[in-house]
């Protein structure tokens, strides 16, 4: 098991993303560090221009929670993707290398 898979973090579960299997959620306790170009993460997603650019998706059994619902997710289940198209951008960078 890799040191992702291991590492758990709080996040409250939105709604339904796009891509199947997988629903928005914001971090809680916690804020991711990657960097999107032109965008600043505020809150829960990351803004350009009063734009959502981005934001997080977890992929686990989305029938299991409901909405609002605050859950540990495994670091390896969370995904930086697009809005607008919710084209996965990445994985979710916690720590500096």
């Amino acid at each position: 098991m890799s040191e992702r898979e291991k590492k758990t973090l709080t996040v409250t579960l939105r709604h339904n993303a796009a891509i199947p299997g997988t629903r928005w959620c914001e971090p809680k306790g916690w804020m991711p560090l990657n960097k999107i170009n032109g965008a600043e993460y505020i809150v829960s997603s990351w803004w350009a221009a009063e734009e959502e650019k981005a934001g997080l998706l977890w992929f686990g059994e989305i029938n299991a929670y409901g909405p609002n619902e605050t859950i540990e997710a495994n670091l390896d289940d969370l995904r930086v993707a697009s809005y607008g198209d919710c084209r996965v951008i990445g994985e979710v960078v916690v720590v500096e290398d």
